[in-house]
């Protein structure tokens, strides 16, 4: 009997140390999952679902989706929050060749002079939402891939997304961007500088608003302007 109670003892304090979390706490939901992590919500998330911010972030932490995932289409709604970190590394990192949707009346700030959002290795569609940074070199947005083509990363801009930054977002070989709307401010400039050896640059509408609009130059390099506005 001694030994039940003690077992039924030490069984309730694990239960209550488990469930001792305070909805205060939660960062994340994917359905009816919460997450008191950003990442775990990221390595967690399966096909067609929704991460959905349930407060604002700050601190020094990145994320990514990295390249052991497989690739899957998930939607990010930062939903009026906002992700703000000091990281010396890009605060969101694509990485494996996902389709992310991200949404929301929110806000991805880096003032760790790096990029708010990486995407090496996927595709992103930024549907709503406020990026930026302080990051000279690198860009609010960088969009990367590999130089001999192995894989490619795209990112589309969409109304009423707004970019700023010292150079609003960097364009690398063999990527795409295709602004359709949105607005994108630089100190500097508004995409580039970089080497865009077979990148595609295609400006359906928006506003670049910069010194220099486009400071890009490379081999095979495309850039399709049929609407928009260059300031």
């Amino acid at each position: 009997m001694k030994k039940f109670l003690f077992l039924f003892f030490i069984g309730m304090i694990c239960f209550f140390m488990k469930t001792n979390v305070h909805a205060e706490d939660f960062i994340a939901q994917i359905g009816t999952n919460t997450y008191t992590n950003l990442q775990d919500a990221l390595d967690n998330v399966q096909e067609g679902q929704t991460i959905k911010l349930l407060r604002d972030i700050q601190g020094n932490e990145s994320y990514q989706r990295s390249a052991d995932k497989t690739a899957i289409t998930f939607t990010l709604d930062l939903n009026t929050h906002s992700i703000t970190s000091t990281t010396s590394n890009a605060i969101l990192s694509i990485n494996d060749s996902s389709t992310i949707t991200i949404k929301g009346n929110g806000k991805i700030e880096n003032t760790g002079n790096s990029a708010a959002l990486l995407i090496f290795k996927g595709k992103v569609i930024l549907e709503s939402g406020q990026y930026e940074s302080n990051a000279a070199g690198k860009g609010t947005i960088y969009v990367g891939s590999s130089s001999n083509g192995n894989y490619k990363s795209e990112l589309i801009v969409q109304d009423p997304v707004m970019v700023k930054g010292v150079c609003g977002i960097v364009v690398s070989t063999n990527s795409s961007l295709k602004i359709e709307g949105g607005t994108i401010e630089g100190t500097e400039c508004g995409i580039g500088p970089s080497s865009l050896d077979g990148a595609i640059i295609s400006i359906s509408g928006g506003t670049i608003q910069a010194p220099t609009g486009i400071g890009a130059t490379g081999k095979n390099l495309t850039v399709n302007i049929s609407g928009g506005t260059i300031i």
